[in-house]
């Protein structure tokens, strides 16, 4: 029997590359949802200068250009502060309206350092063929 692992079941995409921003930014690219069946946001948020605060939310449009996007009801993260602690915040949709995906992040006040991953995934059947937009290396240890 083949060795089964969650990799097999995702594509995982460097969704933003490490920032440190006090600006929106947008994630990198619009994720087609086109035979999958969700797409989980992991949101790495690191030091937050002193008032600081981080929002994020995943937006969806109909256009692989995300003109007309809309943001999806209840997918997002509000008003994270520097006392918060927090180091991984994850936003997951379950198969989404609309085909096309996009993260958007606003951290205000004063600088966040942030970076974020988006994992699309099928729980039946088989993935769709989709290389990621970025360098992604997987290693698989199947017995040790």
């Amino acid at each position: 029997m083949p060795h089964q692992s969650p990799s097999d079941d995702m594509l995982i995409t460097l969704d933003i590359g490490a920032q440190i921003a006090s600006a929106n930014i947008n994630g990198g690219q619009a994720y087609d949802m086109s035979g999958w069946d969700g797409i989980m946001f992991v949101f790495n948020v690191g030091t937050m200068a002193n008032g600081a605060t981080f929002d994020a939310r995943i937006v969806s449009s109909a256009n692989a250009n995300m003109a007309g996007n809309t943001n999806i009801t209840n997918a997002a993260i509000t008003q994270l502060t520097n006392a918060s602690n927090v180091n991984a915040v994850i936003i997951d949709v379950w198969r989404p309206t609309n085909r096309y995906v996009r993260s958007a992040t606003m951290p205000a006040t004063a600088n966040s350092t942030f970076a974020s991953f988006a994992i699309q995934y099928r729980r039946t059947g088989t993935k769709p063929v989709t290389a990621p937009t970025t360098t992604v290396q997987t290693v698989k240890v199947a017995q040790n």
